[in-house]
């Protein structure tokens, strides 16, 4: 073969190879274009919520208001051991409640019975909560619904949140009803799976200065200054002589339960933090009339049912309406409404309940004294939402037409 039609044949090859690589290099380009464009994360049109909560009567008002909602899908609720009433009964009243909602398949967990520090009520001189708030007869003796013969769930807490967000990551909401503890144990579990699947986490209570328009941190030192230690051990809280329910000055519950499970997720780089405080929730009292907020004309299958459920609040504890509040229901609409902000839901909608938001860095106090387990604003805090004030109006508006399940 001569030396031209090598050199020929050489080319030819040559032309090939570089029509090959052409060709590769578009496809890549073409699916590297492709990927840009697509959503980092698609998330379904109903959201994934994971609840923990302690099961008080706020609680289980707040529990069938999710369970009723048409922007959550509810993948677990997890019952702590460490909060205001006792897992033991509150494992199987969750069930009772999931049955009554039609989604008796719904995974109710027990929270890991130990953490990783002795929690403030094991401590004799907490003295929280009061022990005859512990055992939970509400949903046998005020409001009855049967019991669920079901199962609960055979994962830890911990088990089935990282299944959960592994599954929906990006996509995930938790709510905290009652303490964080299952949520510290689940970081503690995989920090990279539970990181990457929560979108928000929305926390019931946290108490901050003077729910007023602004934080400054000048009022929380000028009300730790004036609180005085009590005698006795590790750790510290003041006593609010003047809490029919025992509370203590400051603080709020279902921080003051498992501080250090709050401190953690905290610490953990979580985004998406959003405090529902204990001042905003003081805002919302309870009171014998506001049923009359119920749609009218309509049909409201579970009206009966969140309707005794308001009445009985007061009678099941020996409280009167004025020490009972909207305290995690107002968690629960708060959390539903924000979701429908993101989604930009469109035609008319409520009020916004919450009036007045602040954007802070936020840790738990941990010092033994008497502002431990207080909410702080400090520059080495998380940065989070904190709803400081709210509307009694807006939030009854909100929540009685999906509480009594309406066909609006």
């Amino acid at each position: 073969m001569s030396a031209l039609g090598r050199c020929s044949r050489a080319h030819v090859v040559g032309c090939v190879c570089l029509a090959i690589i052409i060709v590769a290099c578009g496809t890549c380009i073409f699916v590297a274009l492709l990927a840009h464009r697509r959503p980092a994360t698609t998330c379904p049109a109903r959201v994934p919520l994971i609840l923990g909560t302690d099961v008080d009567v706020d609680d289980i008002q707040a529990i069938s208001y999710l369970l009723q909602s048409d922007v959550y899908d509810i993948k677990a609720i997890v019952v702590e051991n460490d909060g205001w009433s006792s897992q033991w009964d509150n494992v199987v009243n969750v069930m009772r409640l999931t049955q009554r909602f039609g989604k008796p398949k719904t995974p109710v967990v027990y929270g890991p019975t130990a953490g990783e520090t002795l929690l403030n009520n094991n401590y004799l001189n907490a003295g929280l909560p009061p022990t005859r708030y512990l055992p939970n007869s509400f949903l046998i003796d005020y409001v009855p619904l049967p019991f669920e013969v079901r199962p609960p769930a055979w994962q830890s807490a911990a088990q089935i949140i990282n299944e959960i967000l592994a599954v929906n990551a990006g996509c995930t909401t938790l709510i905290a009803l009652g303490p964080l503890t299952s949520f510290a144990a689940a970081l503690h579990r995989d920090a990279d799976v539970f990181r990457r699947g929560v979108r928000s986490l929305v926390i019931s209570g946290g108490s901050f200065a003077g729910n007023a328009s602004t934080l400054l941190e000048a009022q929380q030192a000028a009300i730790a200054a004036a609180l005085t230690n009590p005698a006795g051990g590790f750790p510290f809280g003041q006593p609010d002589d003047s809490s029919s329910s025992g509370e203590f000055r400051g603080g709020s519950w279902n921080i003051y339960a498992d501080p250090h499970a709050a401190s953690e997720v905290l610490a953990s780089g979580l985004q998406g933090v959003v405090f529902v405080s204990s001042g905003a929730q003081k805002n919302l009292p309870t009171a014998a009339d506001q049923q009359s907020f119920i749609p009218s004309g309509v049909d409201c299958p579970a009206a009966n049912f969140s309707v005794a459920a308001l009445e009985q609040a007061p009678v099941s504890s020996g409280q009167s309406f004025a020490d009972i509040f909207w305290w995690d229901e107002s968690a629960a609409v708060v959390a539903e409404q924000l979701e429908r902000t993101r989604g930009g839901s469109k035609g008319t909608r409520p009020p916004d309940v919450c009036t007045n938001w602040v954007d802070a860095k936020v840790l738990v106090d941990l010092r033994n004294g008497g502002t431990f387990s207080w909410t702080e604003v400090s520059p080495f805090g998380a940065s989070a939402r904190i709803c400081l004030d709210a509307s009694l109006t807006a939030f009854l508006v909100a929540y009685w037409p999906v509480a009594a399940g309406c066909r609006l």
